[in-house]
C-alpha cells in the first residue's frame, strides 16, 4: 500500500537531499577549482526551463512549401546539366514568391548554407571564354572561315602540310 508521508517528514527528506547536493556541489567546486556560487548558478541556470525565443523581424521570404519547390527545381536543373548559380536561385525564388520582389543576398547566403547539398558554381570570365570556344557553332564558323581563306589564297594540301610542319 501507499506510505503516507507528512509534510514535515517530506521537508526533512528535502533538506537532507539539499545538504547532500550542497556537499556534492562544494566538493565538485573544489575539485575543479571553481567558486561554489558560480557552479550553483550554472546548475540553477541549466535546471530552469527557458522560454522559447520569439524571433521577431521580417517574415521569411519563402514559405516552407515554396522552399521545397525551389529545392526540387534546383535538383531538376542539376540533373538536366545546368549548374547552380546565384541568378538561377534568385529568379526561381522571385517567381515562387509572387510579389516580384527579389530576395536579399543575406537570404540567398542563408538558403545555400542551410542546404549543404547545394553549392554555387562561380564561373570566372576566362572560363566563360573557354566554354564559348568549345561551342559547336563557333568551331564550325572558324573552319568555314579557314576554308574560305584557303580558297582565296589558293593554298593546296601540300602547302598546308608544309605550313603545319614548319610551324
Amino acid at each position: 500500500m501507499f506510505k503516507e508521508t507528512t509534510l514535515s517528514n517530506h521537508s526533512a527528506e528535502t533538506q537532507q537531499r539539499d545538504l547532500n547536493d550542497r556537499a556534492t556541489v562544494t566538493a565538485t567546486a573544489r575539485i575543479f577549482k571553481l567558486k561554489v556560487n558560480t557552479l550553483r548558478k550554472a546548475i540553477r541556470r541549466e535546471s530552469t526551463t527557458r522560454k522559447a525565443r520569439n524571433l521577431g523581424g521580417r517574415p521569411s521570404f519563402l514559405k516552407p512549401h515554396q522552399i521545397e519547390a525551389l529545392n526540387a527545381h534546383i535538383r531538376k536543373q542539376a540533373y538536366d546539366g545546368n549548374p547552380l548559380n546565384r541568378a538561377m536561385v534568385i529568379r526561381a525564388a522571385t517567381h515562387l514568391n509572387g510579389s516580384g520582389e527579389e530576395p536579399s543576398m543575406a537570404w540567398l547566403r542563408r538558403f545555400i548554407q542551410g542546404n549543404p547539398a547545394f553549392h554555387i558554381i562561380t564561373t570566372k570570365p576566362i572560363e566563360k571564354e573557354r566554354i564559348k570556344a568549345q561551342d559547336k557553332e563557333v568551331i564550325e564558323q572558324w573552319f568555314l572561315k579557314y576554308e574560305d581563306l584557303k580558297c582565296e589564297n589558293n593554298v593546296d594540301m601540300l602547302q598546308n602540310y608544309a605550313i603545319q610542319v614548319t610551324g
